[in-house]
C-alpha cells in the first residue's frame, strides 16, 4: 500500500499523520473490509491506498461522527465548505475589528453554542452546521487540543496569539480532497461503542484499532473526551481482539510500549516503533499488536 496525501481536516490528539509510514508496512497486504471504530481524524484511513473498499468508521464523539458524516457526499462537503467560508469570513472581520479579544469572544459564543448542539436531540438533522463548528474550534483552539470535561463539555481555550491572529479556517482543498478520498470507498459512519461497532467485522477483514493509551504508572493527564477509556475498558479491547481472531479477522491495535500492556497482548504479535510524540514534540516508544 503506498502512502495517499490526503490531509486529515481536523488536527486530533493521538492522529497518527506522522506515525503511518511506520504503521502501512505492518498492515495485511489483502483483506476485505475495512473497519476503525476509534477513528478520531481518520488519518490512517487517509495514509491507506483503498479504492472500492467497504470502510466502516466509528467514533463516540457526535461531533466527528457528524463531520465524516456530512463529508460522505458531494451536497455535504460543498455544504460545509460554504458555512466554512462564513466562519472564515466572520473571524476575520471580527479579528480586524477587535483583534485577539474579538478572537477570543467569537470562539467562546462558537464553543457554547456547540455544546448546546452535541445533545440537542435535533443535531442530526445539523449535522452540517455541528461539522462546522468542530472544525472552526479545531483550527482555532489552544494546539488545536480537543478536550471534554466530565459532562462532555468542550472545554478547549482560543489559541492564536496577538501576532498570529489569521488562522486558515476555510480550506476547500482539504474538504474535496477528502470527500474525494471517502467517494472511492463505500463508507459507513457510526457512534457507538467499538465492541458493538464491531460486530459487522467478517472474516478476511481488516480492524484498525488506536484506543487512548494506557498510562504508564508515572503518567499524568491521559484523557480528553467524557469517556473515560480505563483498565477495564484496555481489558474489553483485549477481549475484542480475541473474538475477531476467532471469526478470522486481520486486526492491528496500537498502545504503549509498556510491561502491563506487553503482559495484556502476550499471546499475539508485538512490534515497537519509535514515533513522533503529538504534543511534546519529542518521541515515544508505541507497540504495534497484530493476529497475522
Amino acid at each position: 500500500m503506498e502512502q495517499r496525501h490526503v490531509k486529515p481536516l481536523l488536527t486530533w490528539v493521538g492522529g497518527k499523520v506522522r506515525t503511518a509510514a511506520h504503521l502501512l508496512p505492518l498492515m495485511p497486504q489483502t483483506f476485505n473490509a475495512y473497519h476503525e471504530p476509534f477513528c478520531g481524524s481518520a488519518s490512517t484511513l487517509l495514509a491507506m491506498n483503498l479504492i472500492g473498499k467497504r470502510v466502516y468508521l466509528n467514533d463516540m464523539n457526535v461531533s466527528v461522527h457528524a463531520l465524516f458524516d456530512v463529508l460522505k457526499t458531494v451536497s455535504g462537503a460543498q455544504a460545509l465548505n460554504r458555512r466554512l467560508a462564513e466562519y472564515q469570513r466572520e473571524y476575520d472581520a471580527t479579528c480586524k475589528a477587535s483583534g485577539r479579544e474579538g478572537g477570543r469572544r467569537m470562539f467562546d459564543a462558537v464553543r457554547a453554542s456547540f455544546n448546546r448542539l452535541k445533545f440537542d436531540a435535533s443535531r442530526y438533522a445539523h449535522r452540517v452546521e455541528l461539522a462546522a463548528k468542530l472544525t472552526f474550534l479545531n483550527r482555532t483552539a489552544y494546539g488545536s487540543l480537543y478536550r471534554e470535561n466530565a459532562d462532555g463539555m468542550m472545554t478547549s481555550t482560543y489559541g492564536p496569539s496577538h501576532q498570529r491572529l489569521h488562522v486558515l479556517i476555510h480550506r476547500p482543498q482539504v474538504v474535496d480532497a477528502l470527500q474525494a478520498y471517502l467517494s472511492r470507498n463505500r463508507v459507513s459512519v457510526t457512534c457507538k461503542d467499538f465492541s458493538v461497532a464491531l460486530r459487522l467485522a467478517k472474516k478476511r477483514d481488516f480492524v484498525f484499532m488506536d484506543p487512548p493509551y494506557l498510562p504508564s504508572k508515572t503518567q499524568g493527564f491521559v484523557s480528553y473526551h467524557q469517556q473515560s477509556f480505563n483498565a477495564d475498558a484496555h481489558l474489553r479491547v483485549l477481549h475484542t481482539l480475541d473474538q475477531l481472531t476467532r471469526k478470522g479477522c486481520h486486526v492491528m491495535i496500537l498502545n504503549s510500549d509498556t510491561e502491563e500492556v506487553r503482559a495484556m497482548y502476550r499471546d499475539y504479535n508485538l512490534t515497537t516503533i519509535t514515533v513522533p510524540a503529538g504534543i511534546a514534540g519529542k518521541t515515544r516508544r508505541d507497540l504495534v499488536i497484530t493476529n497475522y
